[in-house]
């Protein structure tokens, strides 16, 4: 039910005021952005029309959320930072974030290593973020895959990459707006994430892709993905972003995120995820959403379906 194409409802929001030239107050800034917090938090009918005053800290628990936390027990959310690699101080502030947030690591970048061995240590979920080629023939991270390749050297490429980086529990695609929407390649992909009990999320980079499908087809536990949160990186359309993907949740019982490392990310987050639990969401891993619908066939009585010619998607 929480893996399909993104709900085009759009969902009822008060609208988030201007910041201003807010950052040039360290503490009117944090201020502003437990204010955004609360407007997230709060129903809609009681949600003040003006911020709370930025000069100290903001209190949002008010009767009006409590009873949203009452009514909305079984929200979940899920957030993956992607991009993970490149920087290791921005890679690592994003690791501080409270709570069981999932990190997509490029592999072969300068610190992709490195990083995927500090977010296990702090007991976050490690997923490989793979480069897969795009639309417009964007240039790719090493081991990137792509339609180019034969199928040896597609697997070739995956397993390289896997190899990379330690911990994983899953693949997500890093761009892919071209490889996502081939059922070949993506049954390849498949095949072996099958093979190697991983799960899948599609980044859904573009509205043509097939790669949640095809997981389906090959059992892969998979999720997809519902919003973006920094498309635009501002504080407040980061915070209308969450909205939206707090309204998703509600409305279905789960939604999933991608963010990035970049400061602004992981400055709304630092605030916002410490009161999701006592505003009735929980932030879950992977991991931990797709349990919610555990596959019930092992591994061995899968395999002998794809050994099958007649159970194997048309495009291998």
């Amino acid at each position: 039910m929480f893996w399909g194409c993104a709900n085009t409802r759009t969902p009822r929001r008060a609208a988030i005021p201007e910041l201003g030239h807010s950052h040039r107050n360290p503490m009117r800034r944090i201020g502003l952005i437990a204010a955004l917090s609360c407007l997230l938090f709060t129903t809609p009918l009681s949600r003040a029309d003006t911020l709370p005053s930025a000069a100290g800290p903001a209190t949002c628990l008010d009767s009006a959320t409590a009873e949203t936390a009452v009514a909305h027990t079984n929200t979940r959310i899920v957030i993956i930072i992607d991009d993970l690699g490149h920087s290791l101080r921005r890679g690592m502030q994003a690791l501080e974030l409270p709570g069981a947030v999932t990190y997509a690591v490029i592999p072969f970048t300068a610190h992709g290593r490195q990083l995927a061995n500090a977010a296990f240590d702090a007991g976050k979920e490690v997923m490989l973020h793979a480069p897969m080629s795009t639309l417009e023939k964007t240039p790719l991270d090493a081991g990137g895959l792509t339609s180019e390749l034969s199928r040896e050297e597609f697997n070739t490429a995956l397993l390289a990459a896997l190899e990379n980086i330690p911990h994983v529990r899953g693949v997500n695609n890093h761009m892919g707006s071209d490889l996502t929407t081939r059922r070949q390649q993506m049954a390849w992909l498949m095949r072996e994430l099958r093979w190697q009990d991983l799960y899948f999320v599609d980044s859904r980079t573009n509205k043509e892709t097939v790669a949640a499908t095809v997981a389906a087809e090959f059992k892969v536990p998979h999720l997809s993905r519902h919003v973006f949160l920094d498309n635009e990186r501002s504080l407040e359309a980061i915070a209308e972003r969450f909205e939206v993907l707090l309204a998703k949740a509600r409305d279905e019982g789960l939604a999933v995120a991608i963010g990035h490392p970049y400061p602004e990310t992981i400055e709304f987050l630092t605030t916002t995820l410490p009161v999701l639990s006592s505003q009735g969401v929980r932030l879950v891993s992977v991991s931990d959403a797709l349990a919610l619908n555990p596959e019930t066939e092992s591994v061995e009585e899968i395999s002998v379906a794809l050994s099958s010619p007649a159970a194997c998607c048309p495009a291998c």
